[in-house]
This record gives structure tokens, sequence and C-alpha cells, in this order.
């Protein structure tokens, strides 16, 4: 039920943007297949978040699957050249090295 309101509002920005819906339908053709696999991505992604805070308690569990962002800098980094210039690729790497270590330290020393 929300996909056709979801639609229906891309396509009015559509016509605000261009002043016609011309491109339109192969524009959302192009992105709908890409588009409804990263909300299954997610979905499944969220369902084991929820199973792992069940596992290993809310204390635990949360912090290690926000460690995700990890994965999205490097995915970033990698496929879309974001953070171009080695300071700002040394910046995001001691991120990463902390979000690591907390992550690693909640691992071993949470349980207790």
């Amino acid at each position: 039920a929300c996909f056709p309101l979801l639609l229906g509002g891309q396509a009015l920005l559509w016509r605000h943007r261009h002043g016609s819906l011309l491109g339109f339908g192969r524009s959302a053709q192009v992105c709908v297949l890409p588009g409804v696999l990263s909300g299954v991505l997610w979905a499944v992604a969220n369902a084991c978040s929820v199973h792992a805070s069940e596992y290993l308690g809310v204390a635990l569990g949360f912090p290690l699957t926000q460690s995700c962002i990890v994965i999205n800098a490097l995915w970033g980094i990698s496929l879309f050249d974001e953070m171009p210039g080695l300071p700002r690729r040394a910046a995001c790497a001691t991120g990463i090295l902390a979000i690591l270590l907390g992550a690693s330290l909640l691992a071993l020393y949470a349980r207790g």
C-alpha cells in the first residue's frame, strides 16, 4: 500500500524538477530493482541484529551490530571514491580502528 504512494511522490518531484514526466518511467524501471534489493538486504540485516541482541543481550549485541559502519565506510571509499586525499582517509582509518577496538573489547569483556 505504501509503494504506490511513494512512487506518486517521486513522480511529483520528477515533474517539479524536470517540468514534465518525460523520462520518469525509464528512470523508475532502472531504480526499482536496486531499491527493492537494498530494502530486502536491510530487512534481513535488521532481523539478524534483533536476533544478535536477543542472543548476546542488548548491552553487547546492539553496539556490535552498529559496527557495520566500518563496512559502509570501506564500501564508499573503494566503490565510490569517497574521501579523496590522504588526510581524510587517515582520519577514517583512525575511526575504523577505534570502532574495531571497541567492538573487540566489548566481545572480550562484556560477558565477564
